[in-house]
């Protein structure tokens, strides 16, 4: 700086009063706030985040599934004519609801069959749901066949990950829709014992607690693995905790925990039940462990030759009452065909604006 305290002259010209320092006509920058402005506004990408625009909103439907109850159940989100959405819009838009599973339904590459579905849980994709296939179902049942339904049962094929669910649904008299389908894959029930000791401290229970007839913890499998737990009574199960540290060295990192009663509620009901995933805590209802636990329940049971069907609770302890159907087809003494069911209630609809 000048020893006279004035401003020292700047290699961009000379220096103006008071320090500020003035650019040459020619260095300066063009003015292109509106140019930014509207190539932001124009751009396809901020339409969609897969850079696609979405130019139509998009209906969607709240139904509770496996209650004839609104407000209860598991709650399913389903959004119509989603065809166009990339998986990572699905996966944004299936967290925006929140909900246990979101539906997307798109055409069926068979014409003969009702719709196709991607469907999206907390934790990403699935290959199957069965709260979806029951929900949709009830769902295209009522909007596409109302009046069919009315007087007789209607058949809903939806396409799934890789499968075709072919769901019976019928309307009871009090106006509400049940919906059935019968799966053609069977579970597995793993030679691996589960130490009873071991299993009591990881669930923060007594080893008392475990068991109860002929009922021992086992692991099985179909679409997912879960470890079955049985427990003495209705008090030990609401006591129960799995402890998220253990849980990977007891039951395996991949695996679900059901843990389950014969001390039920309602006099009708086989079983009272409570299921849980290491990284999405409690369920209201989950299909999967109810397909996967009937290799377990033919194995404790020992049921004979026959169709047999069994009503089991679940979700009271996260304030979602629900009631699962499971079917059971038995031959020569071992598990030939199962089949899930359940009721659906529609609760809200509305408009998705991407």
């Amino acid at each position: 700086m000048p020893p006279d305290g004035g401003s020292a002259p700047s290699r961009h010209g000379q220096a103006r009063a008071g320090g500020a320092r003035r650019i040459p006509e020619d260095r300066k920058r063009p003015d292109r706030r509106n140019d930014r402005i509207s190539r932001q506004r124009d751009h396809p990408g901020d339409a969609g985040r897969d850079g696609r625009p979405v130019t139509r909103p998009l209906q969607f439907h709240a139904i509770d599934v496996f209650t004839s109850s609104r407000l209860s159940g598991s709650p399913l989100a389903v959004v119509d004519a989603a065809g166009e959405l990339s998986a990572s819009q699905m996966r944004a838009i299936a967290s925006e609801f929140g909900f246990p599973v979101t539906a997307f339904l798109r055409a069926s590459r068979d014409p003969v069959n009702s719709a196709g579905l991607r469907v999206f849980t907390r934790s990403g994709e699935a290959s199957f749901s069965a709260e979806a296939v029951i929900g949709v179902a009830v769902l295209l049942a009522e909007t596409r066949a109302g009046e069919v339904l009315s007087r007789r049962g209607v058949v809903i094929a939806l396409e799934l990950g890789g499968e075709v669910y072919s769901c019976e649904v019928i309307r009871n008299s009090a106006g509400v829709s049940y919906a059935q389908f019968t799966l053609r894959r069977l579970p597995s029930r793993e030679p691996r014992p589960l130490d009873p000791l071991v299993v009591a401290a990881a669930l923060g229970l007594a080893a008392a607690d475990i068991g109860f007839d002929w009922h021992a913890p086992c692991l099985c499998s179909l679409f997912s693995r879960f470890a079955f737990i049985p427990v003495g009574g209705r008090r030990a199960l609401e006591k129960a905790c799995p402890m998220r540290q253990s849980w990977p060295l007891v039951f395996g990192r991949d695996a679900g925990v059901c843990l389950y009663t014969a001390d039920a509620l309602a006099p009708e009901s086989a079983l009272h039940i409570r299921s849980f995933r290491v990284e999405e805590g409690e369920d209201c209802a989950n299909g999967e462990a109810l397909a996967a636990f009937a290799a377990a329940a033919c194995a404790f049971e020992s049921p004979q030759d026959g169709e047999h069907q069994m009503f089991i609770e679940q979700g009271h302890n996260v304030g979602r009452a629900s009631r699962l159907t499971l079917g059971l087809g038995v031959q020569d003494g071992r598990l030939a065909e199962i089949r899930l069911g359940g009721q659906a209630t529609p609760t809200m609809r509305g408009e998705l604006k991407l």
